[in-house]
């Protein structure tokens, strides 16, 4: 059961919950999030990683599935706003991500990338939820 301290402040479109018997956190959008580039969403996504931070989760699970990455001209470039990039700062032993069918593509390449700058965190793509729990709970 997570404490208070991991609650997420009102009005933010996300929530961490423990699953697999406190084992994996969950960090899922209750919404459509839209685009995760917005500058909305980047300032909710800061408040989900000081939380995140303060419970410092091993294994942890970020359920994108409702959302969308778009790379605009408005945005960064999308090096600088990788999706471990966003929500890897609490530094988890592994992390999986479930994404959009449409955007799977685009991160197994990000994937490639963030191995290659070898971060300690096991990092994996998913397409189904189910799928990224059972990693989890393989490691």
């Amino acid at each position: 059961m997570m404490n208070n301290k991991s609650k997420l402040p009102l009005g933010t479109p996300a929530s961490l919950k423990q699953i697999n018997e406190g084992e994996i956190t969950l960090l899922s959008w209750n919404d459509e999030c839209a685009n995760l580039l917005d500058q909305a969403h980047l300032k909710q996504i800061e408040q989900v990683n000081n939380r995140l931070n303060q419970l410092k989760p091993r294994k942890l699970l970020v359920d994108l599935s409702s959302c969308q990455y778009l790379i605009t001209s408005a945005a960064n470039n999308w090096h600088n706003n990788t999706l471990f990039g966003l929500f890897g700062t609490s530094k988890p032993r592994a992390m999986a991500f479930v994404v959009p069918s449409n955007l799977f593509n685009h991160l197994l390449f990000e994937a490639t990338e963030e191995r290659m700058g070898q971060h300690h965190t096991k990092l994996q793509y998913f397409r189904e939820r189910e799928k990224a729990i059972d990693w989890l709970k393989s490691l």
